[in-house]
């Protein structure tokens, strides 16, 4: 990301088409720059300049010089936008009563449950080896999160998060002994 930023400033700094562009560009409207975006991926540069130059709230700002220079500059706005959005996939962990927030590179169960592993603490390794429990993940609704497709699924929700349930590794008999005679 800051070598995009870095080519954007020794770009913008040598070009004032691209200044003007840039200045143009944060000028508008939040809305307004959606709507550019998304314009800007369906279109082609040819189209999108005559969609710019025809818009009635900007048409006498821009002229058909500009168009190269703004579709430039909104081709690097997407980029850093789709870069941050990668680099955006965190989920919160309830691990008994404490809430970790956890970063994840992809969305892929093997990714989450190596993320969880990392924000267990030394009481929950030594739970786990006393208690002879294994950790399980499950999400807000108490559904098992056993494949990479549930992952997915939960990170389509507006703020994921999971929890850990302790499982036994054995299920244990209660209050039975079983002497077994001659076992050899």
């Amino acid at each position: 990301m800051l070598k995009y930023f870095l080519f954007c400033f020794v770009l913008f700094a040598f070009d004032e088409k691209c200044n003007k562009a840039m200045k143009w560009w944060n000028e508008r409207e939040q809305k307004d720059k959606t709507e550019i975006i998304e314009r800007f991926k369906t279109l082609s540069n040819k189209q999108l300049g005559v969609w710019l130059l025809n818009e009635h709230k900007w048409k006498n700002e821009i002229t058909k010089d500009d168009i190269d220079s703004i579709c430039f500059s909104i081709a690097l706005i997407t980029i850093n936008e789709d870069k941050k959005e990668e680099k955006e996939l965190t989920a919160y962990v309830q691990v008994d009563k404490r809430k970790k927030l956890i970063k994840m590179k992809k969305l892929t169960f093997e990714e989450l449950f190596r993320q969880i592993h990392n924000c267990l603490e030394w009481e929950d390794i030594q739970k786990m080896r006393n208690e002879h429990v294994k950790l399980d993940l499950i999400n807000m609704k108490d559904n098992i999160i056993e494949s990479d497709n549930d992952v997915k699924r939960e990170f389509k929700k507006n703020q994921p998060s999971f929890k850990i349930i302790w499982t036994p590794l054995q299920p244990m008999i209660i209050g039975k002994t079983k002497t077994i005679k001659n076992a050899l």
